[in-house]
């Protein structure tokens, strides 16, 4: 008897426990105050860098398969038919490395609804603009282009490769000569490999 009471009451503060740290999320998955978990407690110590084009389609509605797919596994132990899932997350800022909680909060359904950052100013890396790499075009003559036995490549590391009959890209049945060679022309491809280092 004195067995099963202690058991009991073991298992029943652990569920208080574990109800101390959660939000009180309503049936659409909202709160009127987020609780984060205190960041030592996180359960994937290190936290992650995430990919910021994942983290941008996080939104509401998303299920709990998607977000593992975009952000992966939640970073705390909340327990059990949990309605939240907290992350620990790292960016890389002109400033430095700033560390940031985010919570997600699901409605009955297990849909995300409500998603919130501690600090709140986490927010704005969503916001800022994603760095492109910029493009330079350039061009060559045919005479450099072709001139490989001039510059240091040599043809052992070249390898060229036609495709015009072997995959075409259109079909023509034009009986004008003219005509016809006009149509091909999207067949008439080489494509040219260098293999080396630079």
């Amino acid at each position: 008897m004195k067995k099963n009471w202690f058991g009991a009451a073991l298992l029943g503060s652990l569920v208080l426990a574990g109800c101390g740290t959660l939000s009180q999320v309503d049936s659409e998955g909202h709160t009127e105050n987020p609780v984060f978990p205190e960041v030592d407690k996180a359960t994937f110590h290190t936290g992650s860098y995430p990919n910021i084009d994942n983290l941008r389609q996080v939104r509401e509605g998303v299920t709990r398969d998607q977000l593992y797919d975009l952000l992966g596994r939640p970073h705390f132990a909340e327990g059990f038919k949990v309605r939240e899932w907290d992350y620990l997350f790292h960016f890389n800022t002109a400033q430095g490395i700033k560390t940031c909680q985010f919570k997600v909060l699901f409605d009955q359904d297990k849909l995300g609804r409500s998603f919130y950052w501690k600090p709140s100013e986490c927010a704005s890396v969503l916001d800022a603009t994603p760095q492109t790499a910029t493009v330079q075009p350039f061009s060559l003559s045919g005479d450099v282009a072709f001139a490989f036995g001039s510059a240091t490549l040599t043809t052992a590391v070249i390898v060229t490769q036609g495709f015009g009959s072997d995959r075409p890209l259109v079909q023509c049945d034009q009986h004008n000569r003219t005509e016809l060679i006009a149509c091909l022309a999207p067949n008439r491809r080489v494509d040219i490999e260098v293999q080396g280092q630079r």
